[in-house]
């Protein structure tokens, strides 16, 4: 509450009246121009006190509009800031997701890549044992045709493909062969058993 200086002049002048009339009355006096003087004075003690009333009221009346207004700018500034908050943080939650549905849309290209050139490998190796397969075949086949037929020359080893490191000596083929065409049982069996 702020001091106005017609408040203060209010309040003392009623004060002023209020101690006269306590005065006149201890005195015990009843002086016609006395009691108009209280009269004079109880008017302006009610003058006063109107006065100091309405003072009061104006004051209060500012000080309400006042809180009023500082509330309604907080409740704005406190809309502002909310705003302002959900507005970034909104941004914010959007960046996000966007860098992460980068990330994810990177990460399925990867693995796509990934799989694809799996993919691709696993033919290469597919069609690289097919091809060494058939080839073994063919060179198998052509072997035992030679073992078969007495009159092509045979070679001293077998090596059936070019990667493999392991060779069998023809020279015992030949061995089983040639007892199996004078009828030598015996002989073939005993090869055998020592492989």
């Amino acid at each position: 509450m702020i001091l106005d200086p017609a408040w203060i002049a209010a309040v003392l002048s009623g004060i002023a009246a209020v101690l006269a009339a306590l005065a006149l009355l201890k005195s015990g006096r009843s002086d016609p121009a006395l009691v108009a003087e209280m009269g004079t004075l109880s008017e302006r003690l009610t003058a006063g006190v109107n006065l100091l009333r309405s003072l009061l009221a104006d004051n209060s009346q500012r000080e309400r509009q006042d809180a009023e207004a500082r509330a309604r700018g907080l409740r704005e500034e406190v809309i502002n800031l909310v705003t302002r908050l959900g507005q970034t943080t909104a941004g914010s939650v959007e960046q996000l997701g966007q860098a992460q549905s980068e990330k994810l849309v990177d990460t399925v290209q990867r693995v796509q890549s990934l799989s694809e050139a799996t993919q691709r490998h696993l033919i290469e190796v597919k069609n690289e044992a097919a091809d060494s397969g058939k080839a073994l075949r063919e060179e198998v086949n052509a072997q035992l045709q030679a073992l078969l037929d007495p009159s092509a020359g045979l070679p001293t080893t077998f090596t059936p493909s070019a990667n493999s490191s392991r060779t069998l000596p023809i020279a015992r083929l030949r061995a089983s062969r040639h007892s199996r065409a004078s009828g030598g049982r015996a002989s073939l069996e005993r090869h055998n058993r020592r492989q």
